[in-house]
């Protein structure tokens, strides 16, 4: 994740790391708050 967000997303001129996650996935969005990062999206699926 740090080499992410303090090497090569800088280094290319990215401004933003975006992350999609399952909703159930509580454990893994607590980790992903304690390195900086805020939640911003719900998402939909259809089902065929």
């Amino acid at each position: 994740m740090r080499w992410v967000t303090e090497g090569a997303a800088p280094a290319l001129g990215s401004a933003m790391v975006q992350l999609t996650s399952d909703a159930a996935r509580t454990d893994a969005h607590r980790f992903y708050e304690r390195l900086g990062y805020t939640g911003s999206h719900v998402g939909f699926k259809y089902r065929l």
